[in-house]
């Protein structure tokens, strides 16, 4: 998956923030249902990166980040999430068959990191945005 964040070009932080993200769905996904497939796709516009999740689990009874006990070893998924994404959510399996978790996180690179910024384009040189997606083996 490094890969092909990496082979996109997108900034070393959306990377980072995304194996973060990737590890925690996917765990969840393994803990808490009782699933023989989970898939994982990746999406990039350029200035957004999509994650989701899909597992063959009922979905989430509580959607909301908590706080986790001082001692807890684990409870802090959907809060690191919600700190890491543009924005998330589920697809109940009233909706799919399984339960899917999004996420959004920037992929445009920031100001602060200039070696991942690409050299600006006239506009005779810009090709046209392509979306670009992965399905990585489960």
């Amino acid at each position: 998956m490094r890969h092909q964040l990496y082979g996109w070009g997108l900034p070393s932080t959306t990377c980072d923030n995304a194996l973060l993200v990737v590890s925690e769905l996917v765990t969840n996904a393994i803990l808490h249902t009782r699933s023989s497939h989970v898939r994982c796709l990746l999406w990039s516009s350029g200035q957004l990166l999509r994650i989701e999740v899909a597992d063959e689990g009922p979905g989430l009874s509580r959607a909301r980040p908590r706080a986790a006990d001082s001692e807890a070893e684990n409870g802090r998924g959907l809060l690191l999430l919600d700190a890491l994404a543009v924005r998330w959510g589920v697809v109940s399996p009233d909706q799919r068959s399984g339960c899917t978790v999004w996420a959004e996180l920037t992929a445009a690179a920031q100001q602060s990191d200039p070696a991942a910024a690409p050299p600006a384009a006239s506009a005779t040189e810009r090709a046209p945005s392509r979306a670009r997606e992965a399905l990585l083996p489960g």
